[in-house]
């Protein structure tokens, strides 16, 4: 099995890669907390933007139609 190293990933690259893909965002978390001591703070903060990008996603797909956001360009919209 193949795994993501995120800790490479500038900001909008981690975005762009994540989406609003759980496992992908827990995976992403694991790595970039590694070695840290696990605050309320931390949680706040990475559960935020996981909130925000995801409801993000959903505005660019116009989720009322049923369309999807393909993960890489919001101009691409796959059926869903």
């Amino acid at each position: 099995m193949n795994i993501t190293d995120y800790s490479k990933f500038t900001a909008p690259e981690l975005l762009e890669a994540l989406g609003d893909n759980a496992q992908k965002w827990a995976q992403a978390f694991m790595q970039l907390s590694a070695g840290k001591e696990i605050d309320e703070g931390l949680m706040i903060g990475w559960f935020a933007n996981v909130i925000e990008h995801s409801s993000d996603i959903r505005k660019i797909c116009n989720c009322a139609t049923k369309k999807q956001y393909n993960g890489s360009n919001p101009d691409i919209l796959v059926s869903g």
